[in-house]
């Protein structure tokens, strides 16, 4: 049976003010907390055979609900490449009143982040830098999808709305990151 994985990447708004871009998964950057209870990073290229796929059809949704769609690879509303800094995606998202009240959080600093659901295959176990059990996937199977959440792991890229002040922006992300040490000096 699959293990089923949701890393989490921050996200940015930007383009005609429609479109959602960012990372979903930085390479090489250690999560030392996951939902899992272990330390995880991915490894370069793990997404390359997966997207090179035709029988992948990721979708793009609200916090990993399939009641929140916002795009489709093979809609061509969710597009997907591999690059030297991770896994990045470009969702042009529809014309709802949900996609119109997410585009508000976004631009609020509400909603701040990104991450996947992935089916795990092949990848290697070691320590983290911080002396956790760590898992390292070098390929992924399978791709299931794309999503904006409220509560990102990784802390790999930052958010902006296309248009947004850049220096409100720069602090909005400065004043998440303290926020993120304070909760981790908090846990010990």
């Amino acid at each position: 049976m699959a293990e089923f994985y949701t890393p989490m990447v921050r996200a940015e708004l930007t383009g005609d003010g429609n479109t959602l871009t960012g990372y979903a998964a930085v390479y090489d950057e250690v999560a030392e907390t996951t939902n899992e209870g272990w330390a995880e990073k991915i490894a370069r290229g793990a997404f390359d055979e997966v997207l090179a796929d035709p029988a992948t059809d990721a979708r793009a949704v609200f916090n990993h609900s399939m009641t929140n769609i916002l795009g489709r690879q093979s809609a061509g509303t969710l597009k997907l490449r591999s690059d030297e800094v991770g896994l990045h995606y470009d969702i042009t998202l529809p014309r709802t009143t949900f996609a119109e009240d997410l585009k508000e959080m976004v631009r609020r600093g509400d909603v701040t982040g990104a991450s996947f659901a992935f089916a795990a295959g092949e990848m290697k176990r070691g320590t983290s830098p911080a002396g956790r059990m760590m898992v390292t996937h070098t390929k992924i199977a399978r791709l299931i999808d794309i999503s904006v959440v409220p509560l990102p792991v990784y802390a790999g890229a930052t958010v902006a709305l296309r248009g947004q002040d850049p220096a409100a922006a720069a602090l909005a992300r400065r004043a998440q990151m303290i926020q993120i040490r304070a909760r981790a000096r908090a846990k010990g």
